[in-house]
Parts: structure tokens; C-alpha cells; sequence
């Protein structure tokens, strides 16, 4: 059985420029006998962090977060535990990632607070913009996952720039 393969979209947008490039790097892993999934953190909405750890890092895991175990947050958590690589994908928003992937990567502590639970998991990472700003927001994601314990893949991290609309 091949290796599974979850892919993150971090976009307001299911159907949007994020969207359409995590999908060809699925497409791409399904072609190399990979099985895939899109998780569009949009129909997953979970309470932003309450940084019970800075206060009580035993507060902060997998069974013991105050908002409850995982509340809201557990699917998505579940999701990237069970996949064997993990594809990030963000759009730019103003040098930055989106508001769903800050506010994923800081829900992720409690994955690794008290135990790499994702160690040595490779990743790849996406980021989408309009103007500049995808290298920092590529470096916005690599270096929480890294500290994490994800491993980048080679040729892991991949930006596109799309140029904005202009008017008539």
C-alpha cells in the first residue's frame, strides 16, 4: 500500500488559486501511487488557541486542552496524525500566511508539547500570491513545523506568484 498523502488548504476559498496548485501536487503524489486527501480547513472551523501552555504546558495536549479534547480542532488533528506526508498550502495575505494557517500552526502545540507526535513526518510546503510575500510566508510555516518535527522533502517548498487583475 502506498504512502497517504493529506494536503492542507489554508484558504478561505475551495475552489481558488491555493486550492487549484495544491491539487496538481496531489494530482502529482496519486501519479507516483500515492492515495490523497484535500482537507480544507474552511469546513473545519476550531476556537483559536488560548496559550494555556505559557501557563500550564500540561493544559496544552492532545486529551487535555481546556477548550476540551481537541475541541473543534480534533478532525483536523486526526487528519494530519493518520497522513503519512502532509502538504501545506496558504494563500498571501499582506507578506503573511492566511488567518487559517496561523491560526492552525498555533493550535499545533499540542502535538508536540509533550511528544513529537508528528516526528519525522515529511511535508511540503505551498504558498500563493499576488505580489511578494510568499518566501516569507513560506518561512511563516517552515520553521514552527520544522521545530515540530516535520521534515521538509526535497523540492518541498513551492510558490506561485499570480498576477492581480487589473481594470479595463
Amino acid at each position: 500500500m502506498g504512502l497517504h498523502v493529506l494536503g492542507v488548504n489554508a484558504s478561505a476559498r475551495t475552489d481558488g488559486f491555493t486550492a487549484e496548485l495544491l491539487d496538481e501536487v496531489l494530482e502529482a503524489a496519486r501519479r507516483k501511487g500515492a492515495t490523497t486527501e484535500r482537507l480544507d480547513l474552511v469546513r473545519h472551523p476550531f476556537p483559536l488557541c488560548a496559550g494555556n501552555y505559557s501557563v500550564d504546558p500540561a493544559s496544552c495536549g492532545p486529551e487535555t486542552c481546556v477548550q476540551g479534547p481537541w475541541h473543534g480542532f480534533g478532525k483536523v488533528a486526526e487528519r494530519i496524525l493518520s497522513a503519512d506526508a502532509v502538504v501545506f498550502a496558504t494563500p498571501v495575505y499582506w507578506f503573511s500566511v492566511s488567518s487559517r494557517m496561523k491560526a492552525l500552526l498555533e493550535r499545533m502545540p499540542s502535538m508536540e508539547n509533550q511528544g513529537l507526535l508528528n516526528l519525522g513526518k515529511p511535508m511540503a510546503l505551498l504558498a500563493v500570491a499576488e505580489a511578494e510575500g510568499a518566501s516569507q510566508a513560506l518561512a511563516q510555516m517552515l520553521l514552527p513545523l520544522s521545530y515540530m518535527g516535520f521534515v521538509l522533502a526535497p523540492l518541498g517548498l513551492v510558490y506561485a506568484h499570480r498576477k492581480p487583475l487589473t481594470a479595463p
